[in-house]
């Protein structure tokens, strides 16, 4: 019985495709006979014909002879699934075609049967074929839904974007170039951020309940971003319940930048009745920028209690001449902490690279204050360190400390931690390696204690403190086979020396090395040792009696 979809009667377009006209006949009268909501479009004959109607996507579901794909028929179906996901396939052939009809269900057909084509088979899979394409519309509405509410919310992925952009974590220039083209965002150059906030907000949140908070920075929000779309210059959102981040653009004056914002914490001030302050990072050519001028509007507004509350407040006139704090990437040298102490040499060197790259866009960097970032470096590693509870002597083995106080540029300052972290994670390496064989050994000698206990290896990881993932590559990487491969293999081992040295029988066998079921041991010996308990006790005349 056809059903309503959407709205929409849906109707199955269906080809057939066979050398045989009889067949081709065959299969229509029987699809219209039986099938109201399938349309048949057209016979066919050849590959081509089949190509085609793929390509121009001529069909819903294509039936047809697996001889008609010839000898390349699997690699045929993995670039049609690949690229023409929504059409199916029934395919038919004789018993000789059934490997090739098997895999070729891995790859978009949805049923095959044997020839001669029985009806019962054929409606069968025409049923599956139905319900395929039900499930193929059903996701495809779903999909539609979600994309309507998607566009619905676009300004919350364009504020994320912008959030991320600020706060340094987007810095790829073809993610941001992406990022624009995708939310439809044209701004340009010179950009910088201020950061709106609200004086004394403590004592005016405790008036407002959690609907008057929202409403309160969103009355403030539209306040801003209209006075932005009057002046074409700017973006702006909601960082915070007292927190508006502003992106302005296009302006390269700092008297024009604080013309605008100045017009700003005015309409701002009348809309709430109280006073606002703006702090201004700098202005920057390169996008990637904006996150160093979002720390320094963030570092600007701690002069408020100095310049005084209910002003404006640009970084260059708190801290002129301060090129370096804000541009250093903070982030990646906690990063670069955590990574040392894993071992991970090659990210180090990676991180390592973009600090000293932020570094060298700085102004000239006195020696006394390059000693003191790598001594910071030094003492955040040591420190995470010893919280791993890692056992290290010293940091000075691997980062002599009487060299930090000579260095001069950046390269020195480079080398030196790049040759120290190499020996670093090479020693963390080895220490995490006999961390790594103290708990294979430990795993193994529980084993064969223990074989005959319920065992397996989540129980196992939870028992030496590591997860399961993890025990189970390491535990694979120390025996070259799975745990619960070893826990066979043990048990069987337990059982031939228990057959061999008692009369008991498959039954006690199988509970004394940890098997409640006798079937799953007899089964798992057999595996093991290639041949049955029964042939076992015959073989060393150990025959049971009942």
């Amino acid at each position: 019985m056809s059903k309503i979809f959407i709205g929409v009667k849906i109707m199955i377009r269906v080809v057939v495709a066979d050398f045989d006209t009889d067949n081709l006949k065959n299969f229509k009268a029987f699809i219209k006979s039986n099938f109201s909501d399938f349309r048949f479009e057209k016979s066919v004959s050849s590959l081509e014909e089949i190509q085609n109607i793929i390509k121009n996507k001529k069909a819903d579901l294509i039936i047809s002879d697996i001889k008609i794909f010839g000898t390349n028929v699997i690699s045929l179906f993995k670039d049609w699934n690949f690229n023409n996901p929504e059409i199916s396939f029934i395919l038919y052939g004789t018993f000789n075609d059934a490997d090739y009809m098997r895999k070729c269900m891995e790859y978009g057909a949805v049923g095959y049967i044997y020839k001669p084509v029985k009806p019962g088979e054929l409606d069968k899979n025409l049923n599956i074929a139905r319900k395929v394409h039900e499930d193929k519309l059903k996701k495809l509405k779903e999909e539609g839904e979600l994309l309507k509410k998607y566009r619905e919310n676009i300004m919350f992925f364009e504020t994320l974007f912008f959030k991320n952009l600020t706060n340094g974590s987007i810095s790829n220039e073809t993610e941001i170039s992406n990022g624009f083209d995708y939310l439809n965002i044209d701004i340009k150059p010179p950009y910088s951020v201020g950061v709106l906030r609200i004086d004394h907000f403590k004592k005016v949140v405790l008036t407002l309940d959690e609907a008057e908070k929202h409403i309160f920075i969103f009355r403030i929000l539209n306040t801003v971003n209209k006075i932005l779309d009057e002046n074409d210059c700017g973006k702006a959102f909601i960082n915070n319940f007292n927190e508006i981040i502003i992106i302005v653009y296009g302006i390269s004056e700092l008297e024009d930048i604080i013309r605008v914002l100045n017009e700003i914490k005015i309409e701002v001030q009348i809309l709430i009745n109280l006073g606002v302050s703006i702090g201004l990072g700098g202005r920057f050519e390169n996008i990637k920028d904006l996150s160093v001028s979002f720390r320094e509007a963030i570092a600007a507004l701690r002069y408020r209690c100095f310049t005084g509350y209910n002003s404006i407040i640009p970084r260059e006139y708190v801290e002129p001449g301060n090129d370096i704090t804000y541009r250093y990437p903070l982030e990646r040298e906690e990063l670069l902490v955590y990574t040392a102490v894993i071992g991970e040499y090659d990210y180090c060197l990676k991180l390592l690279d973009e600090i000293f790259e932020s570094l060298r866009k700085s102004s000239d960097i006195k020696p006394k204050l390059l000693s003191q970032i790598v001594t910071d470096i030094l003492i955040s590693i040591n420190r995470n360190a010893i919280e791993q509870n890692l056992n290290i002597t010293g940091i000075n083995q691997f980062f002599p400390t009487s060299v930090v106080f000579e260095m001069k540029t950046l390269d020195d300052a480079y080398n030196y931690l790049k040759n120290g972290l190499n020996n670093f994670c090479s020693y963390i390496i080895n220490i995490r390696n006999e961390k790594e064989t103290e708990i294979f050994n430990s795993a193994i000698n529980y084993v064969n204690e223990k074989y005959y206990e319920d065992i397996n290896s989540k129980k196992i990881a939870a028992l030496f403190n590591c997860s399961y993932e993890y025990f189970k590559k390491l535990f694979k990487k120390y025996s070259e086979i799975n745990f619960s491969d070893y826990l066979t293999k043990i048990r069987i081992e337990k059982a031939k020396e228990l057959i061999l040295s008692s009369s008991v029988d498959d039954d006690i066998a199988a509970l004394k090395v940890g098997y409640e079921d006798t079937n799953v041991f007899r089964a798992a010996f057999k595996r093991i040792e290639g041949y049955s308990v029964t042939d076992f006790r015959h073989l060393n005349n150990k025959t049971t009696t009942i």
